[in-house]
């Protein structure tokens, strides 16, 4: 019984410690978007302005349906 009232209480322990961290995490990433949010940062585009975009690289119509294409199984 001893053992058993033991592990009940390292469980609760684990969970209250892991809400706590977990909630952490969470408030900053919650600040982080108010903060990220809260600039307002306009672009002003000229009329008649030109887009210049370097297309150096291929540009695929089609991706394959098969998300572990690009995983290198057998090395």
């Amino acid at each position: 019984m001893k053992q058993f009232f033991k592990f009940v209480l390292a469980t609760i322990v684990g969970v209250i410690i892991s809400g706590i961290i977990i909630g952490v995490v969470g408030a900053v990433l919650v600040i982080g978007l108010i903060a990220s949010a809260g600039s307002d940062k306009t672009v002003d585009v000229s009329p008649n302005s030109i887009l210049y975009m370097s297309l150096k690289n291929q540009i695929t119509e089609r991706t394959p349906n098969n998300p572990l294409a690009g995983l290198d199984f057998w090395v």
